[in-house]
């Protein structure tokens, strides 16, 4: 009868104090890295420091590329450009009986020439004397980025030396692509023979070339921005909560931002 009473006090007391909340209670606390917190925080503050590649990384690899590409960074709006001014001498040299035809096509081709004219040179000084990522880069390597103000500031500057040239070439080729078409439309309501009409057609399809095929700027520029809104992509999962208390089980859902 003791031993029965004894049972039953013991069980009692289990029920109260369940063996697993009691080891819950006397387990340290979940060994934690002590910047875990801070890094978190950081994650979610300074995208710029957990993007990977970092704007830094990127920038100096693009800096190796820059002057072996050459006159291939700006090949669709140089395209459009030369067969403007191509379309342009083509209509110089036509003939016509009707001299103000032939006054009105010549006015046209000559407008031609020197907005194709225009767009080709700016291209070429572009292609071989514009160079913004080694100047970026020159000043970003000289940055230590010893703590993470310095290093936030030397990925920012990375930053602005990617953005630059992308946010200049995009007002380039919508400048391009209006010029170049509106000087094409002018010499297709011009064009006094087929062959004319036929060139000038031709410069109105590759007036919209720097719109329809990016540049290695640009999309190099929308990369990176692309990498970093990935840092804040939601992510879902299924686990099983436990109920320590009860040592019951049961599923739920979780929603949790992945730091990729």
């Amino acid at each position: 009868m003791f031993a029965s009473r004894m049972c039953l006090i013991a069980s009692f007391w289990l029920l109260l104090n369940p063996v697993t909340g009691k080891a819950e209670e006397s387990k340290p606390a979940a060994t934690k890295s002590p910047t875990a917190d801070h890094v978190s925080t950081e994650n979610f503050e300074y995208p710029e420091l957990v993007v990977a590649p970092s704007a830094s990384a990127r920038l100096e690899r693009e800096t190796k590329n820059e002057r072996a590409s050459g006159f291939t960074r700006q090949v669709p709006l140089m395209a459009s450009g030369l067969m403007t001014m191509v379309s342009g001498f083509m209509l110089n040299a036509s003939t016509d009986p009707d001299e103000d035809k032939m006054a009105a096509a010549h006015g046209a081709g000559l407008a031609a020439i020197i907005v194709g004219g225009t767009w080709v040179a700016t291209t070429t000084y572009m292609s071989l004397w514009y160079m913004p990522y080694s100047n970026g880069w020159r000043e970003v390597k000289g940055m230590e980025g010893r703590d993470r103000r310095e290093r936030l500031a030397r990925e920012r500057i990375a930053e602005e030396a990617i953005n630059a040239p992308s946010r200049l070439v995009r007002r380039l080729n919508w400048l391009g692509l209006i010029s170049n078409f509106a000087a094409s439309g002018y010499m297709v309501a011009t064009a006094t023979d087929e062959m004319g009409r036929a060139f000038s057609a031709a410069s109105v399809i590759a007036a919209v070339m720097p719109i329809v095929f990016p540049t290695r700027w640009q999309t190099t520029a929308e990369t990176h921005e692309d990498y970093k809104k990935r840092i804040y992509g939601p992510v879902t999962n299924i686990f099983i909560p436990v109920d320590h208390k009860t040592g019951r089980s049961g599923l739920g859902l979780s929603l949790s931002l992945a730091l990729n």
